[in-house]
């Protein structure tokens, strides 16, 4: 688009087949009746008894309300130890998100002392390839939950993120909001519902533009996975 604009020629990009309306119009005949009783089905069933808040230890005292004020830390894994991390996911047939989950969830549970860890994830929600090309906000929260009962192995929790995560992402279509909704959890300014703490994976495959007469150079990033206390 760039370069056809500044050489005055037609727009290169091929007419989009649907729209954002045409989704949103499809998810509103789509999830109703069996549909969203299945969807909601699955979730009133996983996420039953969910904790209220999770049980890491604070700097400081929860806040009445939650401001959302906070810092980052950031820390780069070395190349070997992420490639070591790619080869242990792949071998049980894993994702390196699912291996990245069974890792937070362990470590959350090391230092809350607790066995059931909730994580919330978004997903991008795009299992149509006609919402490929698509500009909009598509993105829906997974409440991910792993059970650390029983102090299981590292490769039991992982084959366990990987059943649930498989399981999530098929009923990924069931808005956060209506969830919250149905489940009815107890309502508290000071923390989100749910879930407060979220893992995200990003590994964007970002090839280096060329554009004529101008110059680029990509910013250093890393593919990381934080923790955060709304």
């Amino acid at each position: 688009l760039y370069t056809a604009q500044i050489r005055d020629t037609e727009n290169p990009l091929v007419p989009l087949p649907i729209q954002y309306s045409d989704y949103a119009q499809w998810q509103r005949d789509w999830l109703q009746g069996d549909v969203l009783d299945k969807q909601l089905g699955y979730w009133k069933k996983q996420l039953s008894n969910l904790p209220v808040v999770h049980g890491l230890p604070l700097d400081y005292p929860r806040p009445a309300l939650q401001s959302f004020k906070g810092a980052s830390i950031v820390h780069q894994l070395p190349g070997d130890l992420y490639t070591a991390l790619q080869q242990l996911a792949k071998r049980h047939d894993a994702t390196f998100f699912m291996l990245m989950n069974a890792a937070f969830a362990s470590f959350v549970g090391r230092y809350s002392g607790e066995t059931d860890i909730v994580i919330g994830s978004p997903i991008a929600n795009r299992e149509q390839s006609e919402l490929a090309p698509l500009i909009g906000l598509f993105i829906n929260n997974l409440v991910l939950r792993s059970d650390l009962s029983g102090d299981p192995s590292f490769v039991d929790l992982l084959a366990q993120c990987k059943e649930r995560t498989l399981e999530a992402q098929e009923h990924q279509q069931a808005p956060f909001s209506k969830l919250v909704d149905e489940l009815q959890p107890a309502r508290n300014l000071s923390h989100s519902p749910l879930f407060q703490i979220m893992l995200i994976l990003q590994n964007p495959q970002v090839e280096a533009l060329n554009l004529p007469g101008v110059n680029t150079k990509q910013l250093n990033t890393s593919v990381s996975f934080a923790q955060y206390d709304l």
